[in-house]
């Protein structure tokens, strides 16, 4: 689910609405990657999205960040996405080894 997709309520129809979530739990559910609705003002829409820790390891970049978001919101046309990237980095404690 879209963290803040009620922002769209009044701009969308709650198919396209439920057309988004499902676009968006494909991804949360394979690359753990979540999608925020930060602010929807006139024409434009602000997404922070960010990959959380996965278990096969790859990370998506900033670029392929906002590919995925694009790609999760292609069918709304009358609102421009300003994306605003988050990629996974993992905690220095969790890379150290003993040697």
């Amino acid at each position: 689910m879209i963290t803040g997709i009620e922002k769209l309520n009044t701009a969308l129809s709650s198919e396209q609405i439920e057309q988004l979530n499902k676009a968006a739990d494909r991804h949360t559910t394979q690359s753990n990657i979540s999608f925020t609705l930060l602010a929807v003002e006139d024409n434009l829409i602000e997404i922070e999205t960010a990959q959380g820790k996965n278990k096969s390891g790859k990370y998506a970049t900033e670029a392929t960040l906002i590919k995925r978001t694009q790609e999760v919101f292609s069918n709304i046309t009358e609102f421009q996405l300003k994306v605003h990237p988050h990629t996974y980095l993992p905690s220095p404690t969790s890379v150290v080894n003993t040697a």
